[in-house]
């Protein structure tokens, strides 16, 4: 950051927030030039990315210019001061990851918490913007979060936004994903199935002897992957799901194929604590060995 003289200050826009009427000793300049009057102790406080004011004029007539616009800066500068923070249950995913990078950038912890919590509600609409995120300033239990979102996509599409050093342990998780279900066991399942019945209903049995004629189809002979068989099995018709004590079989069979089609499957946090343990690294943005 540069200061820069303030030759008519007086005819700028000023934050209707931190203006010259709440004080303040330094003056900052948004990219959409409007002026904001922050208290430089504040900064030494509660930042760690604002130079201390042994480094930095505090001459009210100089202004120092910041790459942030106005939006951005007059929440960002709320979490300088001892106050109730900024409201951001309304802000748009854009608005939100522009006050986080800030966050970011400028060492404001309670900024960065703050929209950590934000964020996560945007997991299921913009995943790949947020596994960036988290890579790019080292947030590894949001990446945990997202990560379930984007595991099984070709590893082409994700392979520079995935942090180097999570690369191996990624690679693993998707693998076992995208990995059939054993021959043996889709065969044990569906002879199984064949046993069952409704105890009331043959219409009942009818249909669910269908479903599992297509799931078997599916899973057997296509061969699909095992991240995709609890989708499979849960494309039942709610009514059905209802029937617990005349379908009581298929249902359990349904669920104790949910769980045995999942056994053994590991988190991404378990390939990566493993790939630390044989690794050594500590740094998700660092490359492996």
């Amino acid at each position: 950051m540069s200061a820069e003289t303030a030759q008519s200050k007086d005819k700028e826009k000023v934050s209707r927030i931190f203006n010259a009427d709440t004080g303040g000793d330094i003056v900052f300049r948004s990219s959409d030039n409007v002026l904001f009057y922050i208290h430089q102790k504040n900064l030494e406080v509660l930042s760690e990315g604002f130079p201390p004011t042994s480094h930095t004029s505090t001459s009210l007539t100089e202004i120092v210019p910041l790459t942030e616009t106005s939006s951005t800066l007059e929440l960002l500068f709320q979490y300088t001061y001892h106050q109730m923070p900024p409201d951001l249950d309304n802000l748009n995913f854009q608005d939100l990851m522009n006050l986080a990078e800030a966050a970011e950038k400028y060492v404001i912890h309670y900024a960065r918490k703050s929209c950590l919590t934000q964020i996560k509600k945007f997991i299921p609409k913009y995943p790949l913007r947020i596994l960036s995120f988290s890579g790019e300033h080292g947030h590894e239990e949001l990446i945990y979060e997202v990560a379930p979102q984007l595991m099984t996509l070709p590893l082409s599409k994700i392979v520079y936004t995935i942090p180097p050093g999570l690369y191996i342990p990624w690679s693993l998780c998707h693998d076992q994903l995208i990995s059939e279900v054993p021959l043996e066991l889709a065969t044990s399942i569906f002879k199984e199935a064949e046993k069952l019945e409704c105890d009331s209903f043959s219409e009942h049995d009818a249909y669910w002897h269908r479903k599992i004629r297509l799931w078997k189809k599916q899973i057997l002979d296509e061969r699909c992957p095992r991240s995709q068989v609890e989708t499979l099995l849960n494309s039942v018709d709610p009514a059905y799901l209802k029937n617990i004590r005349c379908c009581t079989k298929f249902l359990m069979w349904r669920h104790a194929t949910k769980d045995v089609t999942a056994e053994h499957i590991k988190d991404l946090r378990y390939f990566v604590e493993k790939h630390k343990s044989i690794m050594g690294w500590k740094n998700l943005n660092q490359g492996t060995n």
